[in-house]
């Protein structure tokens, strides 16, 4: 993670260009969003306000195992396609 106060302006920058791959974990796990805007994070995920980076332990957790899942699920699906293919009968 980024030092407090120190290059997470980077990520932002980049931010637009990428896929949201991500939301439905954030909203999940990470942040509470309330219909006015409001939000309430669980700071179990954040270490910003007692550390010197931005997030804890539990965050890298959290998105390791997403991204294992992610993979698993990816490399999965890429096997059941070929199996799928090489059974399927050919027509001329």
């Amino acid at each position: 993670g980024f030092k407090v106060n120190s290059g997470e302006y980077k990520l932002m920058g980049l931010a637009p260009y990428g896929e949201p791959k991500y939301t439905d974990l954030i909203l999940e796990k990470l942040i509470d969003l309330k219909a006015d805007g409001s939000f309430r994070m669980d700071m179990r995920y954040f270490n910003y306000a007692q550390g010197l980076t931005m997030t804890g332990p539990e965050f890298h957790k959290l998105l390791v195992a997403s991204r294992v899942r992610r993979k698993v699920r990816s490399r999965s699906a890429r096997w059941i396609s070929r199996r799928a293919s090489r059974k399927s009968p050919r027509r001329s």
